[in-house]
């Protein structure tokens, strides 16, 4: 077991160029990461089949130049365990269907929504409807949560259906817009390397 020590000479500009680079390499790369959007839909706490929220939030990270795995891919695997798991929250498993399709990122969700007749006379005969989507997104390759969070939305309409339908694709539209514009940062910053580098007075040794 031996212990050695390194001197060198380093030039502050190339120090500087080196870095520079290296960001650039880290952004470029993750850029444009590819992305499996896992998502359960419930109402009345009844897990439904439909796929309104996977289909907004791929349309909004497709808008934004990111590559998607596509709901076609989904389908085969929808009754695996490790695609329910997933959508309940589990990262680890979110992490293995990301490697399963070559994807860098998950993100994983779920949205409950409680549907029912109006109560308020002036709105007698309609329907209300209240979605409430908790997510995460996950780096594939860690299986840690860039972030996580929560949107939620309330609407009505005469159609218990349609009323269901907009409020589960506004939570999604929100949640979508919050995904294309941060994982490519997030993801970035998880990569990124932190280095310090000590100056010295001419004479001195410079390290690392």
């Amino acid at each position: 077991f031996y212990k050695t020590k390194v001197s060198a000479k380093v030039k502050l500009g190339d120090i500087k160029n080196d870095i520079d680079s290296l960001g650039l390499k880290i952004r470029a790369e993750a850029g444009n990461p590819r992305v499996v959007v896992i998502i359960d839909e419930y109402v009345n706490k009844i897990l439904t089949g439909t796929k309104n929220a996977e289909a907004t939030v791929m349309g909004k990270l497709l808008e934004k130049g990111y590559k998607v795995v596509d709901q076609e891919q989904l389908n085969k695997i929808k009754e695996d365990d490790a695609i329910k798991a997933a959508a309940l929250g589990d990262e680890k498993m979110a992490a293995f269907l990301g490697k399963k399709f070559d994807a860098d990122i998950a993100v994983i969700a779920k949205v409950n929504t409680t549907s029912g007749l109006n109560n308020m006379e002036y709105l007698k005969d309609t329907f209300k409807s209240e979605s409430v989507m908790e997510y995460k997104v996950v780096k594939v390759s860690t299986a840690d949560a860039l972030f996580a969070g929560k949107k939620d939305g309330r609407t009505w309409d005469v159609s218990e259906n349609m009323a269901v339908s907009k409020t589960v694709t506004n939570v999604a539209e929100a949640a979508g817009e919050e995904f294309a514009g941060n994982i490519a940062d997030k993801l970035v910053e998880s990569n990124s390397i932190k280095l310090t580098v000590y100056v010295s007075r001419p004479g001195m040794v410079i390290g690392k």
